[in-house]
Protein backbone atom coordinates (compact mmCIF):
# COMPACT_ATOMS: atom_id res chain seq x y z
CA UNK A 1 0.00 0.00 0.00
CA UNK A 2 1.38 3.45 -0.24
CA UNK A 3 -0.86 5.76 0.23
CA UNK A 4 -0.04 7.65 3.19
CA UNK A 5 -1.62 6.25 6.65
CA UNK A 6 -3.93 9.00 7.73
CA UNK A 7 -5.39 8.83 4.15
CA UNK A 8 -7.02 5.06 4.71
CA UNK A 9 -10.00 3.99 6.29
CA UNK A 10 -10.00 3.00 10.44
CA UNK A 11 -10.46 -0.66 9.00
CA UNK A 12 -7.85 -0.63 6.31
CA UNK A 13 -5.76 0.43 9.35
CA UNK A 14 -6.66 -2.42 11.18
CA UNK A 15 -5.76 -5.00 8.64
CA UNK A 16 -2.63 -3.77 8.74
CA UNK A 17 -1.92 -3.68 12.82
CA UNK A 18 -2.63 -7.20 13.25
CA UNK A 19 -0.22 -8.80 11.24
CA UNK A 20 2.15 -5.80 12.51
CA UNK A 21 1.56 -7.05 16.13
CA UNK A 22 2.24 -10.79 14.92
CA UNK A 23 5.55 -10.07 13.59
CA UNK A 24 7.60 -10.53 16.06
CA UNK A 25 5.62 -13.71 17.76
CA UNK A 26 4.74 -12.78 21.05
CA UNK A 27 4.53 -14.64 23.88
CA UNK A 28 1.74 -12.25 25.83
CA UNK A 29 -0.89 -10.52 23.47
CA UNK A 30 -3.38 -8.08 24.75
CA UNK A 31 -5.97 -6.87 22.41
CA UNK A 32 -7.96 -3.91 22.79
CA UNK A 33 -11.18 -3.99 20.14
CA UNK A 34 -9.03 -5.89 17.50
CA UNK A 35 -11.80 -5.67 15.52
CA UNK A 36 -13.03 -2.53 15.73
CA UNK A 37 -13.54 -0.14 12.15
CA UNK A 38 -14.07 -3.94 10.56
CA UNK A 39 -17.10 -5.21 8.22
CA UNK A 40 -18.64 -7.66 9.76
CA UNK A 41 -17.47 -10.58 7.50
CA UNK A 42 -13.45 -9.50 8.19
CA UNK A 43 -14.06 -9.42 11.82
CA UNK A 44 -14.92 -13.21 11.66
CA UNK A 45 -12.32 -14.04 9.17
CA UNK A 46 -9.66 -11.94 11.49
CA UNK A 47 -11.25 -13.32 15.17
CA UNK A 48 -10.85 -17.08 12.94
CA UNK A 49 -7.24 -16.35 11.67
CA UNK A 50 -5.91 -15.29 15.06
CA UNK A 51 -7.07 -18.41 17.04
CA UNK A 52 -5.77 -20.53 14.50
CA UNK A 53 -2.62 -18.84 14.69
CA UNK A 54 -2.42 -19.01 18.88
CA UNK A 55 -3.67 -23.03 18.36
CA UNK A 56 -0.60 -23.39 16.22
CA UNK A 57 1.94 -21.40 18.47
CA UNK A 58 1.12 -21.40 21.61
CA UNK A 59 1.00 -17.85 23.70
CA UNK A 60 -1.34 -16.18 26.25
CA UNK A 61 -4.27 -13.78 24.23
CA UNK A 62 -6.36 -11.87 25.90
CA UNK A 63 -9.17 -9.41 23.79
CA UNK A 64 -11.20 -6.64 25.18
CA UNK A 65 -14.43 -5.98 23.12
Amino acid sequence: MRKPVHTVSLGERMKAGMPAALLHRPRVLLLDEPTIGLHATAQKRAIRRREARVRARPAVGRRAT
